[in-house]
């Protein structure tokens, strides 16, 4: 089949450009031909006020380099003519947050292509999330048009359950509608990057710890004195035994602590993956690291700024109560990943200062690599058999083999 794939794939972050590679590269790798359909956003480009500019630049040349793109456009008129050019069998469409209603005006929900009686194509979701608050706050035709949308998908899987519950909830009345939680694809990003050679700068691989931190995390006015002291007491963990401490800077700034070495700036994804890869463990920021530290069996531990953060959650915190402070973060992509794993206890909120570092130190070190190993198979193995069905009703009931 000739496969489209609408995501968020422009973007100056590392996980939005890894989604969009793994998938390409995993429908490629089961024969079929792939285009990411290069719709771009006005916030894609919006980036480039609040990153690194060097960062920006080699996010965007990532995308143009290796993503195999369609033509650039940037509206619903573009995209009826790409789909007609393209000659597309099916379009699948997913990412985080590409079901925020009501932004885009339902680009995301194909309701430009339904409206374009032109040709007849499969339309299905793959591991589509939704990071806002519900469908309540729009309108009543809105909703309805949303859900006469997505009633027209031959096949749905949601990354989480929270995004199925709100779909379900205030798309669909109540009703049962949308079934299926899907892994996201980057847990099988490793098949794919057998041919890309880390560029260690001199590190030795499993040598070193790995820390992605907030920008200028140790320079806060309030909890400066508390997050040096908590940064010295991990990093001489960590020298003691006989490793080093590497910064993994997030694309809107370094933290401005003294690491043992800090990756600068340009940081090609593919590299940002292979450095959690190679790394001994690792620790810190955004979803997609905690699912390429799992693709890679690499030990990890979250600093989950996704859920709530309340102040209940932030006392309980300050009492040492963390896994109590966490309870109630539903909405958090971290909480949803790791539920009913054996590492739903690896992660904490915004503070990570309020942990114990030594604890947290003590935990990495005695994972079970082969621990991590069996959640990724297990995800993988959930991933395929979705993707199986999807691509049997996307192609009048052929089997595929995973």
């Amino acid at each position: 089949m000739k496969i489209g794939i609408l995501t968020f794939h422009r973007p100056s972050n590392f996980g939005a450009n890894l989604q969009a590679y793994s998938s390409a590269s995993y429908f490629t790798s089961l024969g079929h031909s792939v285009k990411i359909i290069d719709y771009t956003r006005p916030g894609d480009l919006a980036y480039k006020k609040s990153v690194d500019e060097r960062q920006f630049l080699a996010h965007q040349h990532f995308v143009v380099e290796r993503l195999p793109l369609t033509q650039q456009i940037f509206d619903e008129k573009g995209l009826c003519e790409i789909v007609r050019s393209e000659q597309f069998d099916a379009i699948l469409i997913g990412a985080d947050a590409v079901w925020r209603a009501p932004q885009d005006n339902c680009i995301y929900f194909a309701k430009w292509l339904f409206d374009d009686d032109s040709r007849n194509i499969a339309v299905a979701s793959i591991s589509a999330a939704h990071m806002g608050n519900g469908y309540m706050g729009v309108s009543v035709e809105t909703r309805q048009s949303i859900h006469d949308c997505l009633a027209k998908f031959k096949y749905i899987t949601v990354r989480d359950n929270w995004t199925r519950e709100a779909l379900n909830r205030d798309v669909f009345s109540g009703k049962d509608f949308v079934k299926v939680v899907n892994p996201d694809p980057v847990v099988k990003l490793h098949h794919f990057v057998e041919n890309d050679e880390w560029q260690s700068n001199g590190l030795e691989s499993k040598k070193y710890y790995l820390m992605s931190l907030p920008v200028c995390w140790g320079k806060s006015a309030k909890l400066g004195t508390v997050r040096h002291s908590w940064f010295s007491r991990f990093k001489q963990k960590v020298h003691a035994a006989g490793y080093q401490l590497v910064e993994l800077p997030i694309p809107e700034g370094k933290s401005g602590l003294e690491f043992d070495y800090t990756i600068d700036y340009p940081i090609e994804p593919l590299q940002w993956f292979l450095w959690i890869k190679n790394a001994k463990a690792f620790c810190g920021l955004r979803f997609h690291a905690i699912v390429s530290s799992i693709s890679n069996g690499t030990p990890f531990f979250s600093v989950d700024s996704y859920g709530k953060t309340t102040k209940k959650s932030m006392l309980l915190d300050l009492l040492g109560f963390h896994q109590q402070a966490r309870k109630d973060d539903t909405h958090s992509k971290i909480r949803n990943l790791l539920k009913g794993t054996a590492f739903e206890a690896n992660r904490t909120g915004s503070y990570l200062e309020f942990e114990n570092p030594e604890r947290i130190f003590d935990l990495l070190e005695h994972t079970d690599v082969n621990e991590v190993l069996r959640l990724r198979n297990q995800l993988e193995l959930q991933f395929d058999s979705n993707m199986s069905e999807l691509l049997k009703k996307i192609s009048n009931g052929k089997e595929y083999n995973t």
